[in-house]
């Protein structure tokens, strides 16, 4: 295939747009604008349907547009162009970056800075501060727990 061949079949494509699509898709969508000023005053979606007939647009196979396929087609239409639209308000929210290097002089916060003493030893329950307690007021030795 010479280049001009080629470069005609990609311009032909690329015209076309809206691959497996009928030509009355593309024609409806096309005249968009048209129809929802037509679709305002409320008109007989067999009425409709018989003009485009009149003006020779048909369906994929070349079949006559029903009233019905009309209108499953402008559904279609305005469903792809509200998609379409959607991705194009679309905003990518970038996050700003934080700084990779902190100052030489940074440290962990610490919790005595709050009020608080921290401690190296791990949490206590409450029910072994009350026995250490009874321990301690019996005058009890207290009981440590052997090991396996």
């Amino acid at each position: 295939m010479d280049k001009r061949a080629l470069k005609r079949m990609a311009d032909r494509v690329s015209a076309m747009g809206h691959g497996g699509r009928s030509d009355a898709y593309r024609w409806v969508r096309a005249n968009y604008g048209l129809f929802k000023k037509m679709l305002a005053g409320k008109p007989s979606w067999r009425v409709m349907a018989d003009e485009v007939a009149a003006i020779g647009v048909v369906g994929a196979r070349g079949q006559r547009l029903t009233a019905d396929r009309l209108r499953e087609m402008w559904r279609r239409v305005c469903r792809d162009i509200a998609i379409e639209e959607a991705e194009k308000r679309a905003v990518v929210v970038q996050r700003k970056k934080q700084p990779r290097d902190l100052p030489a002089t940074w440290q962990p916060p610490s919790s005595v800075a709050d009020g608080r003493q921290q401690d190296s030893a791990p949490p206590v329950s409450s029910f072994a501060l009350a026995k250490r307690d009874m321990d301690e007021l019996s005058g009890r030795p207290p009981i440590v727990p052997k090991r396996p």
